[in-house]
């Protein structure tokens, strides 16, 4: 089974973020967690992968480093 036209939320930002031309660190300096400290690339990249969901904090975060 493919996956065709299915978004996920990992999908989305991994496809956001390649199309602004930045990589997983770059993302993660512009995303900050609720204690202030950037998040990682291995973080970034697990939420891309749909391994993680990132907390409500987080995705705001991700929504305005990715327009």
């Amino acid at each position: 089974m493919t996956m065709g036209n299915h978004y996920t939320l990992g999908r989305v930002i991994a496809e956001r973020r390649g199309a602004l031309g930045l990589s997983l660190k770059d993302l993660g300096r512009l995303v900050h967690k609720e204690d202030g400290h950037g998040v990682s690339a291995q973080y970034l990249h697990d939420i891309e992968r749909d391994r993680r969901t990132p907390s409500p904090h987080v995705l705001g975060e991700l929504a305005k480093a990715l327009g």
